[in-house]
């Protein structure tokens, strides 16, 4: 008798006498049948269709997934996915419920449990993947030559450059995050280490084929200057893209060659973004650069490379020591002075790449609150942030829409919204596009938020509904949890944002044992869940959302009323990448 294939992970059902279903396959059916039907039958429930969901193994992204197929969906940790919704990344641990209106008992509940030999890539921290395999000596030298020529705000780029097919987007960002991390570890101190640690992760994990790189130790400086200028350089490019005209860095320094101009400079730091920093051969043999005709390029392309780090490093011109300012080439000296200060005013709304990358945290941790009165848009959590304080309502809506169209595009079937696909978008040169996983992400955090604030916090009664319905009881959650701390949790969520677990016990106007607390802390994964289910239970309770989590109305455009104040130029912060006046 041959023996039987290793179980991948088992399908352990929660309640009855059902025995787990250990997963031999790549695909297995859920269903109603016996097993010439479906693989793992749920019961004979009408609302349980022939084959209901299928779990799948998504060779991409290394994962089980789990789609939808009967007409009534599934439950996963206690949100619904009905049918045509993107598969949902099953993790080890995550709770399966088939809707069920009958009351049948058992209930159609199972756990999906990974086994320690599974090829899945493993657990999630920090809303990234873990490594699921080291990294080998030659993908980190590939990373590290492409990560000096693209910069460390490029993931796909990376990608591309080094041919590191094996691994995704999400596994290049968390690599990433510990290279600059070791960087920063090893980097003298000065304003390169400042730089360092105000863009590393903190709390990487710094994997072996990093941490034990003697090179990186002998060069931190050096690649760390190297990452710094490729930083600015990414945002000069992506407020040129923005600005609509040529945008030139201010310097001092004698030309490089006889007939070399101004324009040289501009049409060599388009160059280094469009081909990569050491590829001199591919930017002289761009025709589109605006380089001066006939001109004389020096025998060595090490010169060339040495005034790309002279102008990003040594440009201030007289500013203060860290900041490169940036002015406008050719259309500042044309207008006339009421439109000159409108145009600086409106260049003073734009937004860095590094902005705009605080701007989708801050939407994903708090989502987007509306004042009760006026029903307007308030941003005023968004603007805790060093870099968004003066943004204009106006600047900040459009930005909000365009990340709510490309989550749409990049996860067209989690939580669609009426209406046409939004039309494809021609992305800007420096725009990283966004990955599937931060776009289930987004979509998932704002709708949670938006049920949270307009259909569960809203209820005058929720703190008795709580009491006298109280949720079913959560194995993953402390013993003194009680229906109490449920309200709490609620609040805390709407007050603080998710995931801000620490300022929200630490808030004193709600009812938090501080004693239970320090003896057992409560996770991070189970209050994730714990929200979403008290959100799933509560929200039919309450009035039904008149605004939706991705929509607008005239009135969220309007910017308040006070003086504005024109900068004679635009410039960028060294130390921070942020644009200052």
């Amino acid at each position: 008798m041959a023996a039987q294939a290793p179980a991948f992970a088992i399908l352990q059902p929660i309640a009855g006498d059902r025995p787990a279903y250990p997963v031999r396959k790549l695909s297995v059916s859920l269903g109603k049948g016996d097993k010439r039907g479906v693989d793992l039958h749920l019961g004979d429930c009408g609302d349980i269709a022939r084959i209901h969901a299928i779990v799948q193994f998504n060779f991409g992204l290394r994962r089980f997934e789990l789609s939808a197929v009967g007409k009534t969906g599934v439950i996963v940790n206690g949100l619904i996915f009905a049918v045509g919704c993107a598969p949902v990344p099953l993790e080890s641990g995550d709770l399966i419920q088939v809707p069920c209106t009958s009351g049948c008992a058992p209930a159609h509940e199972m756990y999906f449990l990974l086994a320690r030999s599974s090829a899945d890539r493993g657990r999630v921290q920090g809303g990234l993947h873990v490594l699921s395999s080291p990294w080998s000596v030659q993908e980190r030298d590939r990373f590290q030559r492409a990560l000096l020529d693209v910069g460390h705000m490029r993931p796909v780029a990376i990608r591309e450059r080094a041919e590191l097919v094996r691994r995704t987007v999400e596994e290049i960002v968390e690599f990433t995050g510990a290279f600059v991390s070791a960087l920063h570890q090893h980097c003298p101190p000065g304003a390169l280490r400042r730089y360092l640690e105000s863009v590393a992760p903190s709390s990487a994990k710094v994997p072996e084929a990093i941490s034990g790189w003697r090179l990186l130790r002998k060069q931190a400086g050096q690649w760390a200057r190297r990452i710094r200028a490729l930083h600015l350089l990414q945002e000069v490019v992506f407020l040129r893209d923005q600005v609509g005209y040529d945008v030139l860095l201010e310097s001092d320094l004698p030309p490089l060659v006889p007939g070399w101009a101004p324009d040289d400079d501009r049409a060599l730091l388009l160059g280094a973004h469009r081909h990569g920093w050491t590829q001199i051969s591919a930017i002289k043999s761009d025709e589109s650069l605006p380089f001066s005709k006939e001109l004389e390029w020096p025998p060595s392309d090490d010169v060339i490379m040495a005034r790309l780090d002279r102008l990003l490093n040594e440009g201030a011109s007289g500013d203060g020591p860290g900041r490169v300012p940036i002015t406008n080439g050719s259309a500042l000296g044309t207008l006339k002075r009421p439109e000159k200060r409108r145009l600086v005013e409106d260049r003073a709304q734009l937004f860095t790449k590094r902005q705009r990358i605080d701007f989708m945290r801050a939407l994903m941790i708090y989502g987007v609150c509306r004042d009760p009165v006026t029903g307007q848009m308030d941003w005023s959590n968004v603007r805790r942030r060093d870099g968004l304080r003066h943004k204009r309502n106006s600047t900040l809506i459009k930005v909000f829409q365009s990340f709510c169209e490309e989550s749409a595009r990049m996860a067209p079937g989690v939580l669609p919204v009426p209406g046409p696909p939004p039309p494809p978008r021609r992305p800007s040169s420096t725009e990283e596009p966004m990955t599937h996983v931060v776009a289930k992400k987004f979509r998932k955090r704002l709708s949670l938020m938006n049920q949270l604030r307009t259909r569960v916090l809203v209820n005058p009664d929720l703190e008795s509904l709580i009491m006298r319905e109280p949720p079913p009881s959560a194995s993953n959650l402390p013993s003194w949890w009680s229906p109490a701390c449920d309200h709490s949790l609620l609040l805390g969520v709407g007050i603080e944002g998710i995931g801000q677990w620490s300022e929200m016990f630490d808030n004193q106007s709600l009812s938090w044992p501080p004693e239970a607390i320090q003896g057992d802390p409560p996770k991070s994964e189970p209050l994730f869940s714990r929200v979403r289910q008290l959100v799933t239970i509560y929200a039919p309770y309450g009035p039904r959302e008149a605004v939706g989590p991705f929509d607008t109305i005239p009135s969220d455009f309007g910017d308040e009323e006070d003086e504005q104040h024109a900068p004679q130029k635009i410039r960028i912060n060294r130390a921070s990448m942020q644009v200052v006046k």
